[in-house]
């Protein structure tokens, strides 16, 4: 029998299909157009068909099964979001305490659930596993006295998280598999207790999205030095940004910005320039046409941290 549930989308169908192009022919499959980072490539796709790979969220059980809890899991959420969407955004209606639990949930998923997510974590802890190899390689040249005296050095406290070998192998050759459930439960109630704006645009400008939808931003980073400008929920002036449709974008801050807010052609530009900033090969409009501002490079502010700290 044929396997189910094979094709697995890091980025959902049901999401894409507020981008499908109004001007579709009634005879032909519904489409949006995807293109390539850079613009190029332009060309009309079924949702369906697009932003997937086989098997991506699958974990093969020592007997052999396909276990797709979190297939299923993720396809509860997005069907909870389509529903919110359709019902709620669309007519800038306010979300029940339930609607606002999944749809956070939704969106923490959506920032874990990518490919790009996915190289990046699988990168992190290949590095993890390289030390602890190099440690090992090493211990196996060690008499048993140095391998004891060793072992009476800790640099680590009792609150520090601890892994065996066996499970930093596995967040590294499978991190989607290992991380999705806890990422979405420690990061939907901090979403729950952000400011949530819904930016809505009301001219000719529209919203894309892209294969990495869900971004964390700050604003401010730039004025930081360089090794400190990651980006985390606690940050001060953190901006997490998902657009919704082509009309709306979900943006959560700590800003007390919230509601539904108009935001003009210029605003949308910028959130445009982020979106494709931040997409890793390609990304989605609702019909053939692109804007050369989205792919701009911003110059570094002047009260940048490398223009205030240049060299005499």
């Amino acid at each position: 029998m044929a396997k189910k549930n094979k094709k697995q989308h890091f980025v959902p169908a049901s999401y894409l299909k507020a981008w499908l192009d109004k001007n579709c022919p009634t005879n032909q499959t519904p489409y949006v157009w995807i293109f390539n980072k850079d613009g190029s490539n332009g060309r009309k796709r079924a949702p369906e068909n697009i932003l997937a790979e086989t098997d991506l969220y699958t974990v093969i059980n020592k007997d052999g099964d396909r276990n797709l809890s979190i297939e299923h899991g993720l396809g509860t959420l997005e069907d909870k979001f389509s529903r919110i969407r359709n019902s709620k955004f669309k007519f800038h209606r306010e979300l029940d305490d339930d609607e606002k639990i999944h749809l956070c949930a939704f969106v923490a998923a959506a920032q874990i659930r990518t490919t790009k997510s996915r190289e990046h974590h699988k990168e992190q802890w290949g590095n993890v596993l390289k030390v602890a190899d190099n440690l090992n390689e090493k211990l196996q040249g060690m008499s048993e006295n140095q391998k004891n005296d060793f072992s009476k050095i800790s640099v680590s406290s009792s609150t520090d998280p601890k892994f065996t070998y066996e499970q930093i192998k596995e967040l590294s050759e499978k991190p989607l598999q290992k991380m999705m459930s806890p990422v979405i439960k420690s990061v939907t109630p901090i979403l729950l207790k952000m400011d949530m704006a819904i930016l809505c645009s009301n001219n000719d400008q529209k919203f894309i999205t892209s294969d990495n939808p869900c971004i964390w931003y700050d604003p401010e980073a730039y004025k930081n030095p360089p090794l400190f400008r990651s980006v985390g929920l606690i940050n001060k002036f953190i901006e997490i940004t998902i657009p919704i449709s082509p009309d709306q974008c979900l943006l959560f801050n700590w800003q007390k910005i919230g509601g539904y807010l108009a935001i003009d052609s210029e605003g949308v530009i910028r959130m445009n320039q982020r979106q494709i900033a931040f997409t890793d090969k390609e990304f989605v409009a609702h019909e053939n046409k692109t804007n050369l501002e989205w792919f701009k490079e911003t110059e570094m502010p002047d009260d940048a941290w490398e223009n205030l700290n240049k060299p005499p």
